[in-house]
C-alpha cells in the first residue's frame, strides 16, 4: 500500500514552483449532469465523500470550492470514470451504468491562471514525493487534502494546483479554487478539435452514448478495461467494437 504524504511544513516554509496557465486555453471536465461545466464542488457539504486535495477551508473556516478539470479529454476520462480502476488484479473493469448522467464539456478562462506545479520538479522543490501525494490512495486524503490547504493559504495567492494525471501519465490533471476564480471567468466553449470536438451545436458529448461512449470504450480498449453492460448496439469505430458485458477488443486485420 502507498503511504500517506508526510504533514506538509507551516505554510511560509513552503516556496511552490509556479505553472502559469494560458488564457483560453481549455479545460476539459467530466461532470454530473444536471449541473454546469464550470459548477465548482462544495466538498464539506454533509456525507460528501472526500478528494484528494479537499475538502479544505478559506482562512475564514469556510469551505473552498473546487473544480476538478484536465488538459485533454484524456485526461478528464482518467481522473474520473476511469479514477478508481486499478492497474493491477484482475478487477479491472468500469460499469456502463455508472456513465448516466455524466457528460464530458470545456471551460476556458477568460484571464490567465497562477497555478502551482505539482509536476516532478515542482514536487521536488516542496520536498514531497509523488508516490504519496498523488499516488496514494483515498485512505489518505485527509493527508492529502493537509497539502492542499497549506498551499491554498500560501500568501502567493495561486488560483489552484496541477500534476500529471496519476491514471494517464501523459496528461495533466487540475483543481481549481472557487474563492480565487469567478463562475464567469470559466465559460462553456465546445469541446477542442484535439478530443473529437470542435461543434458548436454539441458543446458537450453524453458519456453513455454517442462520442461520448466511443471516447470511454476506446480508452479502455488502450488500457484493457472491462466496460461491463454496454447496450446493444453499441458503437463501433475504425479501431475498435464491443460486446455488452466483454472487454473492448481490437479488430481483426
Amino acid at each position: 500500500m502507498t503511504p500517506a504524504p508526510p504533514p506538509p511544513p507551516p505554510t511560509d516554509e513552503l516556496d511552490p514552483l509556479t505553472y502559469d496557465w494560458p488564457a483560453e486555453r481549455p479545460f476539459v471536465r467530466v461532470y454530473r449532469s444536471p449541473r454546469d461545466v464550470g459548477a465548482f464542488w462544495h466538498g464539506a457539504a454533509p456525507g460528501v465523500a472526500p478528494t484528494r486535495f479537499g475538502p479544505i477551508l478559506d482562512g475564514t473556516g469556510s469551505p473552498v470550492p473546487l473544480l476538478y478539470a484536465g488538459d485533454t479529454l484524456l485526461s478528464a476520462l482518467a481522473e474520473s470514470v476511469f479514477h478508481d480502476v486499478p492497474v493491477g488484479g484482475t478487477n479491472k473493469r468500469v460499469f456502463f451504468a455508472s456513465l448516466k448522467r455524466r457528460l464530458a464539456g470545456a471551460v476556458a478562462p477568460t484571464r490567465a491562471l497562477k497555478l502551482i506545479d505539482l509536476t516532478s520538479t515542482g514536487l521536488h522543490r516542496l520536498r514531497v514525493p509523488r508516490t504519496t501525494l498523488i499516488e496514494s490512495g483515498s485512505t489518505h486524503y485527509a493527508d492529502t487534502a493537509a497539502w492542499a490547504h497549506a498551499l491554498h493559504a500560501h500568501p502567493g495567492n495561486f488560483d489552484g494546483m496541477l500534476w500529471v494525471s496519476r491514471q494517464e501519465d501523459t496528461t495533466r490533471a487540475v483543481v481549481l479554487w472557487g474563492d480565487r476564480i469567478a463562475d464567469r471567468e470559466l465559460p462553456q466553449i465546445p469541446l477542442p478539435p484535439q478530443d473529437g470536438g470542435g461543434d458548436a451545436t454539441a458543446a458537450s458529448w453524453p458519456l453513455d452514448s454517442g462520442p461520448g461512449l466511443e471516447a470511454v470504450l476506446t480508452q479502455a480498449q488502450r488500457a484493457g478495461i472491462t466496460v461491463i453492460g454496454v447496450p446493444k448496439p453499441a458503437p463501433t469505430s475504425a479501431t475498435a467494437t464491443v460486446t455488452a458485458g466483454a472487454s473492448l477488443q481490437a479488430p481483426p486485420p
